[in-house]
């Protein structure tokens, strides 16, 4: 009220223009004010952060941690720039917006972006990238509305719609080498009138994502398109197949980054490009090939991956029970050596066994009642171990898929058994601890993070049985 009438006499003595002349000071002072408590706010995240970005041995740059980090302490959060469809995913068929994978999603009228319902159709994000499309992406003639390579390019169309802060936080990202085409701007070129900035912007954004996106993990009982995204952050993570950080994903998509160990002042805080679980030769192949390099931690180094030999075949002598394991890991080109009966396996006939392996995978699945291909897992266990990284996954998944079944509780899985009035396990899930507690057990050294969970189980199961 006191600057009002301040204002109002000063335009009396003074005229508009003196008025005018402290509005501007005002504002200028109001805008000052909001920058120092930004300044204020940005002081003291810095104060409170456990980690800095500088020079990694390992290439590139890398955070490290500036104070010690308690194993379990949350390092950092982040929220994604960028997210969309991994690339081996993108054509299935699958809603732009809520990404749910349906049969009866159907392509927009305007744009031809598939959507599952009226409701995506008028979100804020679709009328967005409808209304670049329609601008900037003018389709040839004739264009199949039903062709789904707008659905394939969405991840990199919504790169044209970010913020010019943003656009800049992604321009600091480190990039491969290949600017090349690839085949979904290939097909977009050969379907719509894309202007030449705009395709060359895509393919350096191409090789952005080769080596910065990270998938995002869903839950097994959501039918929804598997993602990946672009997170300004957590992009300086480098790789180990011996990480110290888990990351955990919110329902906005939000990245959340604990430490898995204790970690020392000074030390790289990294992260795994790939299945944790994965076995050696295959973690390798998948980070030469996405990420063109091939690791050479301390785990791929190692003929028995920290003794947990997930990466072993059954000998190829059938009267032997010993385990073949790559004599030098590193190299690609490596001979295998039973352990036991010291026979020699060419690399060739180790790919070939390998190759055979990955078809039959491929064609298996739980279904409903958490049932695997008898026939398949007979065939696969000719070739590999209990302990080899096959066996491992598919034990895993079933535990996944029982956990995330609605309704299976304890009390669920549970029946009576009215001969001692006594409650005992389904054989099913009877066997699937079973399973699990062995496969925990038979692999420490990986396998020490779920100590705690095995006691639990046991205590437990002791209880039930």
């Amino acid at each position: 009220m006191y600057n009002d009438r301040r204002r109002q006499s000063a335009a009396v003595r003074y005229g508009p223009h003196h008025e005018n002349t402290l509005n501007n000071i005002l504002l200028r002072a109001r805008n000052m004010e909001s920058t120092l408590n930004n300044l204020k706010k940005e002081a003291e995240y810095i104060t409170q952060r456990s980690w800095v970005i500088k020079k990694s041995n390992l290439g590139g740059r890398g955070l490290f941690a500036s104070k010690f980090i308690k194993k379990g302490s949350l390092i950092f959060t982040n929220k994604p720039l960028v997210i969309g469809p991994r690339a081996d995913c993108a054509a299935k068929t699958y809603c732009s917006i809520c990404y749910v994978i349906s049969e009866f999603c159907y392509p927009c009228d305007k744009c031809s972006l598939f959507i599952c319902s009226k409701e995506c159709g008028i979100s804020q994000e679709h009328a967005k990238e409808c209304a670049f499309i329609l601008d900037y992406w003018k389709p040839k003639t004739p264009c199949d509305k039903k062709s789904k390579v707008l659905n394939q390019m969405l991840i990199y169309l919504r790169f044209f719609l970010l913020n010019e802060e943003q656009k800049q936080l992604v321009s600091f990202l480190q990039k491969s080498n290949n600017y090349s085409d690839f085949e979904e701007l290939k097909a977009l070129c050969s379907q719509y009138e894309i202007p030449k900035y705009q395709v060359q912007f895509i393919r350096t954004i191409n090789a952005m994502i080769k080596l910065n996106s990270f998938r995002i993990s869903e839950s097994s009982c959501k039918k929804t398109i598997p993602l990946r995204g672009i997170f300004h952050l957590s992009s300086f993570l480098n790789h180990s197949c011996v990480p110290n950080t888990r990351n955990v994903f919110k329902n906005d998509y939000t990245m959340c980054v604990f430490a898995s160990k204790d970690i020392e002042i000074g030390e790289e805080i990294l992260t795994c490009y790939t299945g944790i679980l994965w076995c050696t030769p295959v973690r390798r192949c998948h980070l030469k090939k996405t990420k063109n390099f091939w690791c050479k931690c301390r785990r791929c180094a190692d003929p028995t991956e920290m003794n947990t030999k997930l990466s072993a075949l059954k000998c190829f002598n059938k009267e032997c029970v010993g385990f073949l394991i790559p004599l030098v890991p590193l190299n690609p080109e490596t001979e295998w050596r039973c352990d036991n009966c010291k026979t020699i396996a060419t690399p060739h006939h180790v790919s070939t066994v390998h190759s055979v392996l990955g078809s039959l995978v491929g064609i298996l699945d739980l279904d409903d009642k958490f049932r695997l291909e008898t026939v398949i897992l007979e065939k696969i266990s000719n070739f590999i171990p209990y302990s080899n990284h096959i066996f491992t996954d598919l034990r895993l998944r079933l535990a996944l898929k029982i956990g995330f079944t609605e309704g299976l509780k304890l009390n669920g899985i549970l029946k009576f058994n009215n001969a001692n009035n006594t409650y005992c396990l389904c054989n099913l899930y009877h066997n699937a601890i079973c399973i699990i507690l062995l496969t925990m057990m038979s692999n420490k050294n990986l396998y020490n993070n779920f100590f705690v969970i095995i006691i639990y189980i046991g205590f437990a199961y002791a209880q039930i049985i």
